[in-house]
Protein backbone atom coordinates (compact mmCIF):
# COMPACT_ATOMS: atom_id res chain seq x y z
CA UNK A 1 0.00 0.00 0.00
CA UNK A 2 1.51 3.01 -0.71
CA UNK A 3 0.64 6.44 0.97
CA UNK A 4 1.83 10.08 0.23
CA UNK A 5 1.31 12.58 2.20
CA UNK A 6 2.49 16.31 2.23
CA UNK A 7 2.50 19.99 3.22
CA UNK A 8 5.09 20.26 0.27
CA UNK A 9 3.93 21.52 -3.49
CA UNK A 10 5.28 18.75 -4.95
CA UNK A 11 3.53 17.07 -8.05
CA UNK A 12 3.34 13.54 -8.25
CA UNK A 13 2.65 11.01 -11.55
CA UNK A 14 2.10 7.24 -10.78
CA UNK A 15 2.32 5.53 -14.39
CA UNK A 16 1.79 1.90 -14.81
CA UNK A 17 2.26 0.00 -18.48
CA UNK A 18 6.27 -0.30 -18.67
CA UNK A 19 7.25 -3.23 -20.58
CA UNK A 20 9.56 -5.93 -17.91
CA UNK A 21 13.18 -4.20 -18.99
CA UNK A 22 11.34 -0.64 -18.13
CA UNK A 23 12.05 0.19 -21.54
CA UNK A 24 8.78 1.18 -23.05
CA UNK A 25 5.31 1.99 -21.94
CA UNK A 26 2.21 0.45 -23.14
CA UNK A 27 -0.33 2.34 -21.57
CA UNK A 28 -2.49 -1.34 -20.62
CA UNK A 29 -3.26 -1.08 -17.10
CA UNK A 30 -3.04 -4.70 -16.85
CA UNK A 31 0.61 -4.66 -17.40
CA UNK A 32 0.45 -3.00 -13.40
CA UNK A 33 -1.39 -4.16 -10.96
CA UNK A 34 -1.39 -3.15 -7.35
CA UNK A 35 -2.89 -5.71 -4.98
CA UNK A 36 -4.31 -4.31 -1.93
CA UNK A 37 -4.65 -7.78 0.02
CA UNK A 38 -7.85 -6.36 1.61
CA UNK A 39 -5.67 -5.02 4.26
CA UNK A 40 -5.79 -1.01 3.26
CA UNK A 41 -6.03 1.56 0.82
CA UNK A 42 -3.92 0.62 -1.78
CA UNK A 43 -3.25 4.39 -2.97
CA UNK A 44 -3.14 7.48 -0.90
CA UNK A 45 -2.14 10.83 -1.99
CA UNK A 46 -2.74 13.79 0.33
CA UNK A 47 -1.59 17.72 -0.32
CA UNK A 48 -5.07 19.18 1.35
CA UNK A 49 -3.21 21.94 2.27
CA UNK A 50 -0.67 23.30 -1.02
CA UNK A 51 -1.53 23.17 -4.54
CA UNK A 52 -0.14 19.72 -5.86
CA UNK A 53 -0.53 17.85 -9.10
CA UNK A 54 -1.56 14.36 -8.92
CA UNK A 55 -1.84 11.49 -12.15
CA UNK A 56 -2.25 8.13 -11.58
CA UNK A 57 -2.29 6.36 -15.09
CA UNK A 58 -2.13 2.65 -16.49
CA UNK A 59 -2.46 0.68 -13.16
CA UNK A 60 -4.85 -2.04 -12.76
CA UNK A 61 -5.77 -1.02 -8.34
CA UNK A 62 -7.51 -4.03 -6.68
CA UNK A 63 -8.61 -5.29 -3.04
CA UNK A 64 -8.14 -2.48 -1.24
CA UNK A 65 -10.32 -1.92 1.92
CA UNK A 66 -11.15 0.56 4.16
CA UNK A 67 -13.40 0.53 7.09
CA UNK A 68 -14.97 2.39 9.32
CA UNK A 69 -17.17 6.22 8.85
CA UNK A 70 -13.73 7.73 7.98
CA UNK A 71 -13.37 4.89 4.97
CA UNK A 72 -12.50 6.61 1.99
CA UNK A 73 -10.83 5.15 -1.29
CA UNK A 74 -10.45 1.43 -0.65
CA UNK A 75 -8.61 1.68 -4.23
CA UNK A 76 -7.48 5.35 -4.66
CA UNK A 77 -7.85 8.29 -2.33
CA UNK A 78 -6.52 11.28 -3.61
CA UNK A 79 -6.96 15.05 -1.65
CA UNK A 80 -5.85 17.87 -3.15
CA UNK A 81 -6.21 21.25 -3.92
CA UNK A 82 -3.92 21.45 -7.35
CA UNK A 83 -5.18 19.16 -10.81
CA UNK A 84 -6.22 15.68 -9.86
CA UNK A 85 -6.03 13.49 -13.38
CA UNK A 86 -6.92 9.23 -13.34
CA UNK A 87 -7.15 7.92 -16.89
CA UNK A 88 -6.18 4.41 -18.04
CA UNK A 89 -7.41 2.17 -14.66
CA UNK A 90 -8.93 -0.80 -13.75
CA UNK A 91 -10.33 -0.44 -10.11
CA UNK A 92 -11.96 -3.77 -9.22
CA UNK A 93 -13.07 -5.51 -6.01
CA UNK A 94 -12.17 -2.58 -3.69
CA UNK A 95 -14.33 -2.00 -0.35
CA UNK A 96 -14.63 1.24 1.32
CA UNK A 97 -17.24 3.31 3.30
CA UNK A 98 -16.86 6.06 0.73
CA UNK A 99 -15.55 6.02 -2.85
CA UNK A 100 -14.54 2.30 -2.67
CA UNK A 101 -13.24 2.44 -6.13
CA UNK A 102 -11.88 5.65 -6.32
CA UNK A 103 -12.59 8.83 -3.47
CA UNK A 104 -11.24 12.31 -5.02
CA UNK A 105 -11.51 15.18 -2.90
CA UNK A 106 -10.75 18.39 -5.03
CA UNK A 107 -10.97 22.10 -4.12
CA UNK A 108 -13.31 24.56 -5.26
CA UNK A 109 -11.67 27.49 -3.63
CA UNK A 110 -8.76 26.57 -6.11
CA UNK A 111 -10.46 26.11 -8.70
CA UNK A 112 -8.75 22.49 -9.00
CA UNK A 113 -9.90 19.78 -12.04
CA UNK A 114 -10.74 16.14 -11.76
CA UNK A 115 -10.39 14.30 -14.38
CA UNK A 116 -11.58 10.78 -14.57
CA UNK A 117 -11.25 9.12 -17.92
CA UNK A 118 -10.62 6.20 -19.52
CA UNK A 119 -11.28 3.64 -16.35
CA UNK A 120 -12.80 0.36 -16.12
CA UNK A 121 -14.82 0.15 -12.33
CA UNK A 122 -16.11 -2.69 -11.62
CA UNK A 123 -17.06 -5.11 -8.67
CA UNK A 124 -16.75 -2.62 -6.18
CA UNK A 125 -18.36 -2.63 -2.43
CA UNK A 126 -19.10 0.69 -0.56
CA UNK A 127 -22.10 2.15 1.82
CA UNK A 128 -21.85 5.21 -0.65
CA UNK A 129 -20.20 5.79 -4.08
CA UNK A 130 -18.38 3.56 -5.87
CA UNK A 131 -16.52 6.53 -6.88
CA UNK A 132 -17.03 9.84 -5.28
CA UNK A 133 -16.20 13.28 -6.50
CA UNK A 134 -16.22 15.80 -4.05
CA UNK A 135 -15.88 19.53 -4.95
CA UNK A 136 -13.49 20.63 -7.66
CA UNK A 137 -14.45 20.80 -11.69
CA UNK A 138 -14.76 17.36 -12.79
CA UNK A 139 -14.32 15.86 -16.49
CA UNK A 140 -15.42 12.03 -16.30
CA UNK A 141 -15.79 10.49 -19.76
CA UNK A 142 -14.99 7.43 -21.39
CA UNK A 143 -15.74 5.49 -18.31
CA UNK A 144 -16.77 1.88 -17.44
CA UNK A 145 -18.56 1.43 -14.54
CA UNK A 146 -20.60 -1.53 -14.18
CA UNK A 147 -21.61 -4.07 -11.21
CA UNK A 148 -20.59 -2.54 -8.26
CA UNK A 149 -22.96 -2.26 -5.52
CA UNK A 150 -23.32 0.47 -2.54
CA UNK A 151 -25.99 0.90 0.00
CA UNK A 152 -26.31 4.45 -1.64
CA UNK A 153 -25.37 5.60 -4.57
CA UNK A 154 -23.81 1.69 -6.38
CA UNK A 155 -22.54 3.76 -9.16
CA UNK A 156 -20.69 7.39 -9.31
CA UNK A 157 -20.98 10.39 -6.80
CA UNK A 158 -20.45 13.57 -7.86
CA UNK A 159 -21.27 16.14 -5.21
CA UNK A 160 -20.21 19.95 -5.35
CA UNK A 161 -20.23 21.14 -1.85
CA UNK A 162 -18.93 23.97 -2.50
CA UNK A 163 -19.87 24.57 -6.21
CA UNK A 164 -18.51 22.19 -8.91
CA UNK A 165 -18.99 21.91 -12.65
CA UNK A 166 -19.28 18.32 -14.02
CA UNK A 167 -19.23 17.20 -17.14
CA UNK A 168 -20.19 13.71 -18.15
CA UNK A 169 -20.14 12.29 -21.44
CA UNK A 170 -19.72 8.84 -23.23
CA UNK A 171 -19.83 6.42 -20.17
CA UNK A 172 -20.73 3.14 -19.64
CA UNK A 173 -22.89 3.51 -16.27
CA UNK A 174 -24.74 0.13 -15.64
CA UNK A 175 -25.53 -2.79 -13.59
CA UNK A 176 -24.68 -1.09 -10.20
CA UNK A 177 -26.87 -1.72 -7.27
CA UNK A 178 -27.50 1.40 -4.63
CA UNK A 179 -30.58 2.03 -3.12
Amino acid sequence: NFVYASTQANDLSILGGYSTDFSSRDVDASNTILDGDASNGVIVLMATTVVSDFTIDGLTIQNGSTSGLYGKGGGIRVESQGQISLTNNILINNTSYAGSGAYIEGDVTFSNNVTFSNNTVSSNTATGGTVTINDGNATITNNIITNNSAQYIGGIDVDGHGGLDAVITNNVISSNDGR
